[in-house]
């Protein structure tokens, strides 16, 4: 039950005196917003720069649309009144905080904007599963409170599926997918997905979720993920790999130690000398190609965490050709390792010693500006991603 103050705001009286305007916070080219005061509530008003019956109906339009929506992840739409200082105008919750540019620029750290981007993704979610699409996702649309809680804001050109402005064209340049603005295509949840993806890139640069962003900003949109659940399902699998490369490089060190030194020397005093010879160049055959690939990019680079990031990517490749070898050629009844995986662990290792020393002879690019890191990453994905990750990420 709303309390006697928010009926008024629905009120279509002549009287606005109850309204006191504080400060106008930004003008476009056809609408204004103020922040405002109503009793001891502050409020937004979303009038026309220039009140007329077109710009109250698209208003009206808006009202419609945003006041069927309740998400704490979405602004709250009060009401619409025909009277206000600036005419016509929506009246909306008051939120505290900056926009989501404004964040990114103040340093947050990495939890934080994890958090505003699950909260992004949480109210895109709801609006898509309401039929409604966005249509001009963009940092100015997103307000960060102070509690570091995000909201996503305007619906003035979004669209629901029973909408008759289906299919505008909308959005804003550089935040708007390529199928809207050259006219190959119509907006829907595809378009806002790519929206997406650049506030991703914003928000973490091309560092953490730097495929999902790619993902999100195919210039196909069938290869950019089709909803925002799958989206979440993507983001929780680019967190989990972390853990699972520290976790290979654990299971691999303890087998270097605990089994490998023991049945070496079972393999020097065998006499199957052919055999183990055999072993050893099939094993090679199979792991030199990826091998190879990932040292001759690897030295290319010119700095320590861009090597890092190759080695990593190969690290995962390893670490399942090793989990392969492990699952044909068990352990033995007496708990050794087979003589393949011995052998293709050794061959491993031997590759690590040439990596590593690879990356602890090149510079750490941490002194470096920000805009020239996040170049060199940027050259690095457009140079070297096709051959290191995009097909990975693809399968995702």
């Amino acid at each position: 039950m709303e309390n006697s103050s928010e009926i008024s705001y629905f009120s279509t009286s002549e009287s606005y005196g109850d309204i006191v305007v504080l400060t106008t916070i930004s003008e476009g080219k056809y609408f204004r917003i103020i922040k405002a005061r109503q009793g001891t509530k502050s409020i937004i008003l979303k009038a026309g720069i220039h009140p007329n019956t077109m710009s109250t109906a698209v208003l009206r339009r808006e009202y419609e649309l945003a006041s069927t929506l309740i998400h704490p992840c979405i602004i709250r739409t009060i009401g619409f009144r025909e009277n206000t200082p600036f005419g016509p105008a929506i009246i909306m919750e008051y939120i505290n905080g900056c926009t989501l540019d404004e964040f990114v620029a103040t340093g947050p750290t990495i939890g934080q904007k994890i958090s505003v981007l699950r909260d992004i993704l949480d109210g895109m979610e709801y609006l898509h599963r309401r039929g409604i699409i966005h249509n001009d996702l963009k940092p100015s649309n997103i307000v960060v409170n102070g509690k570091g809680a995000a909201h996503i804001i305007d619906f003035g050109l979004s669209e629901s599926e029973d909408s008759l402005y289906t299919g505008i064209h909308g959005g804003t340049q550089g935040y708007s997918a390529p199928e809207t603005t050259n006219g190959q295509g119509s907006v829907g949840v595809a378009s806002d997905i790519y929206s997406v993806g650049m506030l991703i890139k914003l928000i973490f640069g091309w560092r953490k979720y730097h495929h999902l962003a790619r993902k999100c900003m195919s210039e196909n949109p069938s290869r950019r993920p089709q909803s925002v659940d799958e989206l979440k399902k993507m983001m929780k699998r680019s967190d989990r790999l972390p853990y699972l490369v520290l976790g290979a490089v654990v299971v691999l060190a303890f087998l270097t130690l605990i089994f490998i030194p023991g049945v070496q020397n079972n393999i020097a005093e065998s006499k199957e000398t052919e055999k183990i010879e055999n072993i050893r160049a099939r094993i090679t055959a199979e792991m030199e190609p990826d091998y190879l690939n990932a040292l001759k990019i690897m030295k290319e680079q010119k700095y320590k965490e861009l090597a890092r990031t190759v080695f990593n990517i190969y690290l995962g490749k390893a670490t399942y050709y090793l989990d392969s070898v492990m699952k044909c050629h068990p352990m033995t009844p007496d708990g050794k390792p087979s003589k393949e995986f011995v052998i293709a662990s050794n061959n491993f290792n031997t590759q690590r010693e040439v990596m590593d020393s690879i990356i602890n002879s090149l510079p750490d690019m941490s002194e470096l500006p920000i805009i020239q890191q996040e170049a060199e990453y940027a050259a690095f994905e457009r140079k070297y991603l096709c051959l290191l990750y995009t097909s990975d990420a693809a399968d995702e």
